[in-house]
């Protein structure tokens, strides 16, 4: 990686990219910097950890704002949707870069991401100054786990994340409202559920179908009443409990 220079690490705050930036850092010292793409489609939760991780690498960080609701093409949520977000927020990143001489861009993907339905991947194809370090070395994402936790990083067990428009059912459109139902129902549910919980709240409408590990499921119909009370306040009619437990990209 020493033969690029200087380099842009994308920060979601997830295992992939946090293990990137740390990477990066070690290898490029004071040439590296984070981005993080702060919009709609990313939780509050999710911002506040890319941030911190940041600051617990020492790598200067920086966020930039972008609204994937301005366009049409997204926000009415057809099945390409990831690849019209990933192609936005590349252009809005490499439009950065290229204003602060940095001729590089990394991106946390690896090879687990080849085997998945993942639309988003097509776009990193259309951008020659954006690198896939993970990718390139054919890792995975329990070496990247286990990688982490060898280096300390704190994030190393964190559950898989997504971004909020994961959670909308391809028959509406996505919305301000319908992502901040989304963020509110799981800042909820992280607050009776284990840290390492998988879980997702996919919005259908106006109904909430909760997707989690088996073996949390007991504890969510324990608190029931109480999550039910909660989620209509926020705007829901109906609450769910999915049986079938959580599904990697169930709503693709």
């Amino acid at each position: 990686m020493t033969e690029i220079g200087k380099a842009a690490v994308t920060l979601s705050g997830g295992v992939d990219s946090s293990y990137l930036a740390c990477v990066a850092k070690e290898t490029l010292g004071d040439n590296v910097r984070a981005v993080t793409v702060s919009s709609p489609l990313l939780p509050r939760r999710e911002r506040a950890e890319a941030q911190k991780l940041a600051g617990y690498l020492s790598v200067p960080h920086e966020f930039i704002e972008i609204d994937e609701l301005s366009d049409e093409n997204f926000s009415g949520n057809p099945k390409d949707k990831c690849y019209i977000c990933k192609k936005l927020r590349l252009d809005a990143i490499s439009s950065w870069a290229k204003e602060r001489g940095i001729p590089w861009i990394l991106d946390g993907s690896n090879t687990d991401d080849l085997s998945d339905y993942r639309p988003g991947m097509k776009a990193l194809a259309e951008f020659p100054n954006v690198r896939s370090p993970f990718l390139e070395a054919g890792i995975n994402k329990k070496e990247i786990r286990i990688l982490s936790k060898l280096s300390g990083l704190p994030m190393w067990n964190k559950p898989a994340a997504a971004c909020l428009a994961s959670r909308i059912s391809p028959d509406q459109p996505i919305t301000k409202l319908n992502l901040q139902q989304v963020e509110e129902a799981e800042e909820f549910l992280y607050s009776i559920l284990p840290a390492e919980t998988q879980f997702r709240v996919r919005h259908h409408a106006q109904t909430a179908r909760i997707e989690a590990d088996a073996d949390q499921m007991d504890k969510i119909i324990a608190g029931s009443r109480e999550i039910e009370r909660r989620f209509k306040e926020i705007g829901f009619k109906y609450v769910t409990l999915d049986l079938a437990g959580y599904q990697k990209g169930s709503l693709n």
